[in-house]
This record gives C-alpha cells, sequence and structure tokens, in this order.
C-alpha cells in the first residue's frame, strides 16, 4: 500500500516503464483520410 504521494507517482511511473515510445516519423507515410486542423483556429471562430 502506498502511503505517500511521492510513492505513488514513483510506482506508477515504474509500471509504465515497459511501455513502447511510438515515434513520429513512424507514422511518416501513413495517411489517416482526415486532414489535421489547427484547434486554436477552430476555437477563434466560434
Amino acid at each position: 500500500m502506498v502511503t505517500s504521494i511521492p510513492k505513488a507517482c514513483a510506482l506508477l511511473l515504474y509500471k509504465n516503464l515497459h511501455l513502447p515510445v511510438e515515434e513520429e516519423d513512424e507514422f511518416a507515410g501513413e495517411e489517416t483520410g482526415q486532414p489535421r486542423t489547427n484547434g486554436a483556429a477552430s476555437t477563434e471562430s466560434q
């Protein structure tokens, strides 16, 4: 049982160390079919 916030954070970070890191260049050649839009531009028009 974790009794402090720093210990809880350390435990969660330790558990997530095994997750693979996805690089942006891995998906450079893939097309999603949906153009990316700037979120700031869409909120300004509202």
